[in-house]
């Protein structure tokens, strides 16, 4: 199960903070970029003030590679920059660095199926 934390944020509800992170996951699937590392853009802490929001997804091996890589901002529309770090994925919004959400990745292995990362 990967949970997420996120900046709190009165407007926002939990089913609008996992929309937002399903969209950004799907965005990450597609294209070809450079692995994103955290010294690639300015970044700001999460604060001490947020939430946690449990996400139960799962991911094939190949997904995994995708979001790994995370994304690094390449014109003024990109909203998000988002790197892979210690089976964590962080997203920070582009302009601020603020960090916005932490999602945090297990690698779960059956028996009868190839290993998925949730």
């Amino acid at each position: 199960m990967a949970s997420k934390t996120y900046r709190a944020f009165s407007r926002r509800s939990v089913e609008t903070a996992k929309l937002d992170l399903s969209l950004i996951i799907c965005t990450l699937k597609q294209g070809e970029m450079k692995t994103a590392q955290p010294a690639d853009w300015k970044t700001e802490a999460l604060p001490s003030k947020k939430t946690t929001i449990h996400l139960d997804r799962t991911f094939l091996p190949q997904e995994m590679e995708h979001i790994r890589r995370g994304l690094v901002p390449e014109q003024m529309e990109d909203k998000w920059f988002i790197y892979w770090q210690d089976d964590t994925l962080f997203f920070h919004r582009s302009w601020t660095g603020f960090c916005i959400y932490v999602v945090h990745f297990t690698q779960r292995v059956t028996v009868t199926e190839s290993s998925k990362w949730t």
